[in-house]
């Protein structure tokens, strides 16, 4: 369905924030990215509108390699022999992206019923992000004759 790359280091979504008054707030760098992430998918839908099928999210996360390291550490993880094992958590970067992709590519994140994340290391730093419609129906089909139609293969029993 949709296949593009958000350029610049992956960021986890921040906890929400309050203020004196009780007020919440996302944390800048976390709403910066989501909008960063929500334009990239929008030059990307061109005349499409979000769909409202169960998806598959494929994501590839690239970190930047630490400059401080040693050479050999750096064409080590180059090569893909050192694992992206430190912060930030994948689970907090799906987040981010997730909720900048909402209304955009699907209606609501809670479509994507299968997702595939990798963290590696870059000297292009970003995310590669493929997104599937699935052919299976979503939990919201009310009707048999509905259900029939999104899967046509399948025979009332």
């Amino acid at each position: 369905m949709i296949h593009f790359f958000i350029p610049g280091e992956p960021v986890a979504k921040g906890r929400s924030r309050s203020t004196k008054s009780g007020r919440h707030y996302t944390p800048k760098k976390t709403a910066d990215y989501e909008s960063l992430v929500a334009a990239i998918a929008r030059e990307q839908m061109i005349m499409r509108e979000p769909t409202s099928k169960p998806v598959k999210l494929d994501l590839v996360l690239f970190f930047e390699i630490p400059k401080t390291w040693p050479k050999w550490k750096q064409e080590a993880a180059y090569q893909n022999h050192i694992a992206h094992t430190s912060k930030p958590d994948a689970d907090n970067v799906i987040k981010a992206i997730k909720d900048g992709l909402n209304k955009i590519v699907w209606i609501d994140d809670a479509q994507v019923c299968e997702l595939h994340v990798m963290k590696l290391y870059s000297s292009t730093p970003g995310v590669l992000i493929d997104v599937t419609e699935l052919t299976i129906s979503p939990s919201q089909t009310k009707k048999l004759s509905d259900f029939l139609k999104q899967n046509p293969q399948r025979v009332a029993a």
